[in-house]
């Protein structure tokens, strides 16, 4: 491929051999995507399943596997990331950023019905609570390094 450019007053034919130029763009983008996606979510495993008004929580190991639950689970399946219960909504997972540094877990939940209710989420050693009213949702995130375990509660009737 050839692209002209301009030099005082003339045009120069510059040869850039794009196949060369692609492949070095596409390994470093391949290099730097495919560890970003990589670090975009971790996917949990455990399948929750949870209709009632009653409190809950899932505990994950550093990889993202479900290892304690007042919920029912079958751990044979992927974990939904959200349970929709009598009263509203849990949407719950935990993904790494700063290029695999650090781990964000988030816990949100949203109540149709009661005047309060909570979400919890907590990181390593740090937490943090989120409490809202009704048809509200509580957004609860919490910061931790990288192998951080992740834990994640909700109260649909009550704050915490």
């Amino acid at each position: 491929m050839y692209i002209k450019k301009y030099f005082g007053g003339k045009y120069e034919k510059k040869t850039i051999y794009l196949a060369t130029l692609v492949l070095s763009f596409g390994l470093f983008g391949s290099l730097l995507g495919g560890s970003v996606a990589f670090a975009d979510k971790q996917e949990p495993y455990g399948d929750i399943t949870h209709t009632s008004d009653s409190e809950g929580y899932i505990h994950f190991d550093p990889e993202g596997n479900i290892v304690e639950s007042n919920l029912g689970s079958n751990t044979n399946k992927k974990a939904r990331p959200a349970i929709n219960h009598a009263s509203g909504r849990w949407v719950y997972f935990s993904e790494l950023y700063d290029w695999g540094r650090g781990k964000k877990g988030h816990s949100n939940h949203y109540s149709s019905r009661y005047p309060r209710h909570g979400a919890k989420a907590k990181v390593g050693s740090r937490s943090q609570i989120a409490n809202a009213g009704p048809r509200q949702w509580a957004f609860a995130t919490a910061h931790g390094r990288t192998f951080d375990t992740f834990s994640c509660w909700y109260n649909p009737t009550n704050w915490y």
